[in-house]
Order: C-alpha cells, then sequence, then structure tokens
C-alpha cells in the first residue's frame, strides 16, 4: 500500500466511526478518534516508530481532536 491509500483508509474508518453513536445513561453521544500514522524508517527500533507515531497522535488532538495525521 502507498501512503496515501493507508491516509484514506483509515481516514475513511474515522468517517464511518464518526458516524456512529453510543448510549450511556440515556445520553446519546458520537463517537470520534484520532490517528497518527508514519512511514517506518529503514533500520528504526520499534520503539522509535511508535514514539513518532504517537506526536503525531498528540498533533492530532492539539489541533482539534477527530482527525488522522500523517
Amino acid at each position: 500500500m502507498t501512503e496515501k491509500q493507508v491516509y484514506h483508509m483509515i481516514e475513511s474508518i474515522r468517517i464511518q466511526f464518526n458516524q456512529m453513536t453510543y448510549n450511556w445513561y440515556y445520553l446519546e453521544n458520537e463517537l470520534a478518534f484520532s490517528a497518527g500514522i508514519i512511514k517506518k524508517k529503514d533500520l528504526e527500533m520499534f520503539s522509535s516508530g511508535i514514539d513518532r507515531a504517537d506526536k503525531k497522535l498528540y498533533q492530532a488532538k492539539s489541533e482539534g481532536r477527530n482527525k488522522v495525521i500523517m
């Protein structure tokens, strides 16, 4: 898969997820999520990749949440 295909796949999931609702103590709430996507660098340690993806996730949250950042 290309980077663009991965982004569109995760964005599609985010949109579908966003259309779902759940009930909690008689309150209906919408669901949302943010995601951070990275391209693994050659010879990169797994933990380094996770750290970079985590930074992208927190970037998405700080920019308003409910988005995908690559």
